[in-house]
């Protein structure tokens, strides 16, 4: 699906999609991902323009048409549809790999389920799925600090707990970290300190089905 190529000025180009700055992060979650894969809740669409940019094919999907106006006049995306999280506009099986990079804590929790099940439905078995959110009570923590500037549109933030719980319902964990650092490569904390003590949280799945 194309979408218009006016872009709604009004949007701050830092007010979504969440890249962080390590290195190391996008490069090991990179690693995971291959084949026909969707960006689920793209924004502006730049964890797709780095998986482009590595040579996997992405199709991009936001609720928000704005940010995938903004995606398009920035060259980030080139495959664009504009859906709901809590139905996916796609068939059953139709993804080798699904990313939700920062979007589960902007859906409301009786949202959230609906949308990692459709997220395993269009996910093929065996298939990747990759998740990371912020860590509630460390993020809390951090935004009282001074350190992040609280966000508005978090109405779902997970304890890591929650998001554990959340995540297993559907997939079969593989991979697991936590980001402490705000240091380009990933600093001394990123490696030492427990994930559950990070402030944002990376989960990556298989698809096994047992939930199906």
């Amino acid at each position: 699906m194309d979408v218009m190529s006016t872009v709604d000025r009004s949007l701050n180009p830092l007010d979504d999609g969440f890249l962080p700055a390590q290195k190391w992060f996008i490069d090991r979650i990179s690693s995971h991902i291959n084949g026909f894969t969707l960006d689920c809740g793209c924004g502006r669409g730049l964890w797709s323009k780095q998986l482009r940019e590595k040579g996997i094919n992405v199709i991009g999907l936001d609720s928000s048409l704005r940010r995938l106006k903004l995606s398009k006049s920035e060259g980030n995306c080139e495959n664009l549809v504009h859906g709901s999280f809590a139905w996916l506009p796609f068939r059953t099986d139709s993804f080798d790999s699904i990313i939700l990079i920062e979007v589960i804590e902007h859906l409301p929790r009786n949202s959230q389920n609906s949308t990692l099940s459709e997220i395993n439905r269009v996910l093929r078995v065996d298939g990747t799925f990759v998740m990371t959110t912020p860590n509630k009570y460390i993020y809390l923590l951090l935004t009282k600090a001074g350190l992040f500037a609280h966000n508005p549109e978090h109405v779902g933030e997970l304890t890591y707990r929650q998001a554990r719980s959340l995540f297993t319902r559907y997939f079969d964990i593989v991979d697991f970290c936590g980001k402490a650092s705000g240091m380009n490569h990933g600093g001394v904390l990123d490696h030492l300190l427990p994930t559950i003590f990070c402030w944002d949280l990376l989960f990556v799945g298989k698809n096994t089905r047992r939930n199906r």
